[in-house]
């Protein structure tokens, strides 16, 4: 078994009942896709958890992070379906350290590499003292006398604590740069060498259209506006996918960035969205 006090998946896809709401979360206006893993009594079992995930999988609705305020015993087959996850759906999943004070290595889901493994801590930027801790985790966060929103009616709020408090301020973080950021480039970062010709890159959308978006890409320039690099396409459709049927990778686009001779360094690529999609229509980005 799994002991949990807070499980959820967050569009955010989110295992947990902490943290969240119009009065006190981060993102305010996220959509919540609650899954439930565990049973009445708090605890799940670890075919509950990947079944759980499996279902984010298939009807997951991008942008979207995952959060998953889980604490359990080291587990193969939970590890395997958050790492299958972030692998198949290129999703943020952000999960809690966990309450016990040991290794956040040494449990589940916080030990994934994938994951973004957030611990806590309290007034004066201590660690909470039952934190878990170590080199599984990413980042900490508040975790101590939080107030937060609680299920026990509709307007009910309680402070509380742990890392199933401080998890849910980095998801709503996450939340909010994948609002602001509809388009990926990958490579994030391109650093070009003199003896560099070629790069092969790949510009995403964060999620699925619902209509045509039209990329307009510019490179970068030199003080006199001499291009410092040529790209193969320069203007460019994606378009959505007609397959309604189960969660599909947004539309992506591959090219061919090629330096200017002797133009070394780090290259900034801007691209120019226009689409009857409102979330993407007159969108303008700098990658790099």
């Amino acid at each position: 078994m799994l002991d949990q006090r807070t499980l959820q998946p967050d569009h955010i896809y989110h295992y947990t009942n902490n943290g969240t709401g119009l009065d006190f979360g981060v993102a305010k206006n996220v959509t919540l896709h609650p899954v439930q893993v565990l049973d009445c009594g708090g605890s799940a079992t670890a075919t509950s958890i990947v079944q759980g995930l499996e279902w984010v999988l298939e009807n997951m609705i991008q942008p979207a992070v995952v959060h998953m305020s889980i604490e359990g015993s080291l587990n193969s087959l939970v590890n395997a379906a958050v790492e299958e996850l972030v692998a198949t759906a290129n999703v943020p999943v952000v999960v809690s350290a966990g309450n016990n004070n040991v290794d956040a290595c040494r449990v589940s889901p916080a030990s994934v590499g994938a994951v973004v493994t957030v611990a806590a801590v309290a007034q004066g930027a201590v660690r909470w003292p039952r934190s878990n801790w170590g080199p599984c985790v990413d980042m900490f966060a508040p975790g101590a006398s939080i107030q937060s929103a609680v299920n026990n009616d509709d307007s009910a709020t309680m402070q509380k604590t742990g890392t199933s408090m401080a998890a849910p301020f980095v998801t709503g973080v996450v939340a909010l740069y994948l609002e602001r950021n509809p388009v990926h480039l990958t490579p994030g970062m391109l650093v070009v060498n003199d003896s560099d010709t070629s790069f092969s890159v790949q510009l995403q959308l964060s999620r699925m259209p619902t209509a045509a978006v039209m990329v307009t890409l510019g490179v970068p320039v030199a003080w006199d506006g001499t291009a410092l690099a040529s790209l193969s396409e320069l203007r460019f459709s994606l378009q959505p996918s007609s397959d309604n049927s189960s969660w599909t990778e947004p539309p992506a686009k591959v090219l061919t960035l090629r330096p200017a001779k002797l133009c070394s360094g780090t290259y900034f690529v801007t691209a120019t969205l226009s689409s009857d999609d409102p979330f993407f229509d007159q969108q303008i980005h700098t990658l790099k």
